[in-house]
């Protein structure tokens, strides 16, 4: 299958996430961080945080740009049954696996906690059913792949293994409910790092002309937008039944996407 209808919009997603949001939105975190009922050492603490977070972005933003690129060349040529990318390309891969988080979860009695469970090696429409993030498309397919890695979930393998290890030193301030669901405000600390989240919806009314003798004429269906803002670290990955080994670095001030 090829993936060249999916390139144009993983290489404007990532230009926008990592080149125009910092740009367009420099401060964004900063003033939704004023706007959290906390204590202001913490808050100031967030701040440096979050400068550390940037810095080590920087080494994480040219994969970040280059996966679009990079992974329309790679993807096509791993075999159905690969788990992982080529150790070459490791900083490239997804910290879930290559395959995705769609095929359920298993308890690893091992770490104590469910991790992602193998995408089956049958292309059945059972398998495609689960693929949410590539409607239709077997998890292990090319454009599945690419679409995961090229798209959604650029070098966040990099981005994982540069944020800190998990600990249960976890404090919160703000809104616990925040979620892509649920607007508010949250911010996360674990040891000396910090986590912001935030969320904010946009209604767009259904747009409707009436017409003589035809009568109202839908011209576009009402739509939710999600805005979220994400920076420093994400110390909210590391808890729950399946938590991540380290808090991933992340630096995105403002992304938008249709509920």
């Amino acid at each position: 299958m090829s993936i060249w209808k999916y390139v144009p919009l993983a290489v404007l997603t990532s230009v926008f996430d990592h080149l125009l949001s910092p740009i367009m939105f420099p401060r964004r975190h900063l003033k939704l961080l004023a706007q959290v009922d906390m204590p202001e050492h913490h808050r100031e603490a967030a701040r440096r945080s979050f400068d550390r977070a940037n810095e080590l972005d920087k080494q994480i933003r040219k994969y970040k740009l280059r996966a679009p690129f990079v992974m329309a060349k790679v993807v096509p040529k791993l075999p159905w049954d690969a788990e992982a990318l080529p150790p070459e390309y490791a900083a490239y891969d997804n910290e879930r696996g290559l395959n995705g988080d769609s095929s359920g979860w298993v308890f690893d009695p091992t770490l104590g906690y469910e991790v992602p469970a193998r995408a089956p090696l049958k292309d059945t429409p059972e398998a495609r059913d689960t693929c949410y993030y590539a409607r239709g498309l077997h998890p292990r397919s090319t454009a599945a792949r690419y679409i995961w890695l090229g798209q959604r979930n650029r070098a966040s393998n990099l981005a994982h293994d540069l944020g800190p290890e998990r600990s249960a030193d976890i404090e919160q301030w703000g809104d616990p409910l925040t979620s892509g669901s649920h607007p508010g405000a949250l911010v996360r600390r674990m040891g000396e790092h910090y986590e912001i989240s935030a969320t904010r919806h946009i209604e767009i009314p259904a747009l409707r002309l009436r017409l003589p003798l035809v009568g109202t004429v839908l011209l576009m269906r009402g739509r939710t937008f999600v805005v979220r803002t994400r920076y420093g670290f994400k110390i909210g990955n590391t808890v729950g039944k399946r938590p991540s080994s380290r808090a991933m670095v992340v630096t995105i001030p403002f992304s938008i996407k249709s509920r």
